[in-house]
């Protein structure tokens, strides 16, 4: 990684409590993923019939919890400024 981490400037306490609330959503999204595609695999032995009728689509399912995760986190880990920019679109 040849860029550092930067410091995140904050101007003010609303900006600061927008921050954390933005980075605990983030972590837990991360997180309702992360859980779900280990539910879904603990599920495969159980549910063996069942997914095995539609295998194209819960593989995919389980791709794109994983996908998911991996891009949330590296979202939270991101060290360029524009990783955490204040954009409401984003949230």
């Amino acid at each position: 990684m040849g860029e550092s981490f930067r410091a995140i400037g904050i101007k003010s306490r609303d900006e600061f409590e927008w921050l954390i609330e933005h980075l605990t959503h983030e972590t837990f999204r991360a997180r309702d993923h992360w859980d779900f595609w280990g539910a879904l695999d603990k599920s495969f032995d159980q549910y063996s019939a069942e997914l095995n009728q539609t295998p194209n689509f819960w593989e995919l399912t389980r791709q794109a919890h994983k996908d998911a995760v991996i891009l949330r986190l590296g979202r939270l880990f991101d060290p360029h400024a524009t990783a955490m920019a204040r954009d409401p679109a984003l949230c």
